[in-house]
């Protein structure tokens, strides 16, 4: 059974709990009231006994840690993979590394980058008896949508479905060779710390001991966006700690990354109590009337009782759009938020971005086939992006883990840091020019060492596309600017929200709403319930059918 409680209710701090909380419910505040009262009325924390509190991005971390104020000295916010990362991986991969042939003495962190040059495609496809796969570019593709998952009560990897390159079906277990030449290299990718993590505690029971004795209280946050491995992590750790989840079936948006909505609504621990938040404290009255027309299994009541304009689809082009949005909300910022991330950075540019090519700053590696070039050039443009969005830190780490040698990571940092001040200081001398331009650039300031670019297809390339259309295809993972993909506005709010949707199919969401089964209207549903005051959402198009059933419901303009 569930009880209702409230933002402000305090409830018991020894049992498992779950809270069942849609958007705007105040989840953040009730989790940081919940970890004080723990705090305050605890006879086991202790200066070596922590709370551990995880939530799904680095933003909701800080903002957690922020609103804790001094009583964040005995809370631990993380995400789930630096808490894994930190308190499993890096203490006792060693332990397993030899039955897994993993080089944990050139481990350096983890990301998703694919490795992808030349030579180690070759002895992939030799090893894996597929040399007759000559398109390159396709394994990438295929490597990237691979993932763990469970068999039965094995863990394998793979993508969701076979993948055929002109007719032949890449062998399911040639992507576990993939891992293990990467592991050889030290190489771990961020599905690799969650397969690693269940791995050594399963095999070492007296790991969930330490963790538990480090953290007797474990608080997880945005918990529907879990996949069935953090689940079982979060089990065996659950053996020893009192843990509590928090989160929204509706908002589960994570399906390729193995999240299963359901998962949510059957995770029961031991003396699991559960409880529901059923107010709306962001939204204006206009706005959680038109998130309840979405949603009837979970109808929101007002908090603020304050009305703003209903919600509007504009009908048009998306930077029309935003500008009627800003005549809207004088003096106000408008947040954007868009399905991919082409379509965001596009939005920051105020471009249309409908005729861009997302794939082509991943193109720039495969078709250069001078893997130094290719590759420096891609990660000088990947930098370039995070220093525009003020992410300097991350923007001399990509350079570094490229530069840094095996012995010398100090001259390695010394030569990010040279190379970025030196691409923005002369941003302004390649912005406006094709990739061309910008390896000449590189060449001659940088490295003189890199091979000129002079024919072939791989010129034709660097001469073809612009600077700023590969800059347009960075994805930045912690974007907080006006301009953002729904993933990355997770868990966030906004005063006013334009959603840009790309074909009035997408409008679905409104008049024939399935958020059980269809993740596209989950994510729509994430993108607006963002919005706090005015909500506007963008088509280019509309016909007079669909017209007719959203009329009632929202405000039509045409720009």
């Amino acid at each position: 059974m569930q009880l209702e409680i409230l933002s402000d209710t305090l409830i018991d701090t020894n049992h498992h709990f779950k809270v069942s909380a849609g958007p705007g419910a105040g989840k953040t505040f009730w989790i940081v009231s919940h970890i004080k009262n723990v705090i305050q009325n605890s006879t086991i924390l202790t200066s070596a006994k922590k709370i551990l509190c995880i939530t799904y991005t680095n933003t909701a971390a800080e903002t957690i840690q922020s609103r804790l104020g001094t009583s964040s000295l005995q809370v631990e916010v993380l995400t789930i993979h630096s808490f894994l990362y930190t308190h499993i991986i890096k203490p006792y991969l060693s332990f397993i590394s030899d039955e897994y042939d993993f080089d944990v003495s050139k481990l350096n962190g983890h990301d998703d980058t694919i490795l992808s040059n030349y030579q180690f495609l070759q002895e992939w496809k030799e090893k894996t008896g597929q040399k007759r796969i000559k398109e390159d570019d396709q394994i990438l593709t295929a490597f990237q949508k691979m993932r763990w998952r469970f068999d039965n009560n094995d863990l394998i990897v793979k993508p969701d479905y076979p993948i055929k390159i002109n007719g032949y079906s890449i062998k399911n277990d040639s992507y576990f060779e993939y891992k293990k030449m990467a592991w050889k290299k030290g190489v771990l990718h961020h599905d690799d710390v969650l397969f690693f993590s269940l791995q050594i505690l399963k095999k070492f029971p007296f790991v969930s001991k330490i963790i538990s004795s480090k953290f007797p209280y474990i608080f997880i946050d945005e918990f529907q966006d879990s996949n069935p491995i953090q689940i079982s992590i979060v089990k065996e750790l659950a053996r020893l700690s009192t843990v509590g989840v928090i989160g929204d079936v509706a908002q589960s948006i994570y399906e390729f990354q193995g999240a299963e909505p359901g998962q949510f609504q059957t995770f029961n621990l031991v003396n699991n109590k559960n409880y529901y938040l059923n107010h709306n404290r962001r939204s204006s009255n206009e706005i959680i009337d038109f998130l309840n027309k979405i949603r009837n299994d979970f109808k929101q009541q007002y908090h603020r009782n304050i009305s703003f304009p209903k919600p509007i689809l504009f009908v048009g082009d998306m930077v029309k759009a935003l500008k009627q949005a800003k005549i809207n909300c004088p003096g106000e910022d408008i947040h954007t938020l868009s399905w991919d991330n082409l379509t965001s950075n596009a939005m920051k540019a105020e471009i249309n971005g409908s005729t861009l090519d997302k794939e082509l700053l991943n193109n720039l590696r495969q078709i250069d086939s001078n893997f130094h070039r290719g590759n420096l050039i891609f990660h000088c443009i990947n930098a370039i992006a995070l220093a525009k969005e003020a992410k300097f830190k991350e923007a001399i780490n990509i350079l570094e883990k490229y530069l840094t040698y095996k012995n010398d990571k100090f001259g390695g940092r010394k030569k990010a840091l040279r190379y970025l001040t030196i691409l923005l200081k002369n941003f302004d001398k390649y912005k406006g020019g094709t990739l061309l331009e910008l390896s000449n650039f590189v060449r001659e300031n940088l490295d003189d060492q890199l091979t000129k670019v002079t024919s072939g297809k791989v010129k034709t390339f660097y001469e073809s596309h612009s600077f700023q259309s590969l800059l347009l295809c960075v994805n930045i993972a912690e974007d907080n600017s006006l301009n953002r993909t729904i993933h990355k506005a997770k868990g966030a709010e906004f005063t006013n929200v334009l959603l840009i949707i790309k074909d009035q199919k997408g409008l679905e969401f409104i008049y024939n709403p399935d958020l059980v089964s269809k993740e596209e209207h989950r994510l729509y549903y994430v993108a607006v319930s963002r919005a706090q005051n005015r909500l506007f959402i963008c088509v280019p198009t509309l016909d007079t059918e669909i017209e007719t059933l959203l009329q009632d419901i929202i405000s039509i303009q045409k720009v």
